[in-house]
């Protein structure tokens, strides 16, 4: 019997490499055990120590967002960053609608250091 491991980094439901994968070893009626990893929502709210379940999630990930509409409909909001939106950039049209006041926690991953605040 030959064995093999594989891996994708990512969340399996949105990364169309994992789906295809999964596809061929169906196709070839090999076995296969999807593991899925921990979210970054999930992983911030367990290192601030706080439930994540009300949070209001925005995706900001390579798209443009109204952050400010986000924040002003009340509650905690969650924003998932890239490309040209960036935390920084998110804070900056916040404090252009006055809400300068507003806390904001930067969760970060890399591959250089795998969590941070």
């Amino acid at each position: 019997m030959r064995g093999g491991c594989g891996g994708f980094q990512r969340r399996h439901g949105l990364l169309p490499g994992a789906a295809a994968l999964c596809r061929a070893l169906d196709d070839a009626g090999l076995p296969y055990t999807v593991l899925p990893g921990v979210s970054s929502v999930q992983l911030l709210a367990a290192a601030l120590g706080r439930p994540w379940q009300g949070w209001r999630l925005v995706s900001a990930h390579g798209c443009a967002c109204d952050s400010v509409a986000a924040c002003c409909a009340g509650g905690t909001t969650f924003f998932l960053t890239g490309g040209s939106e960036t935390p920084a950039t998110l804070c900056q049209q916040l404090a252009a609608a006055g809400l300068g006041d507003a806390a904001a926690t930067v969760g970060r991953t890399s591959a250089r250091r795998p969590s941070g605040l």
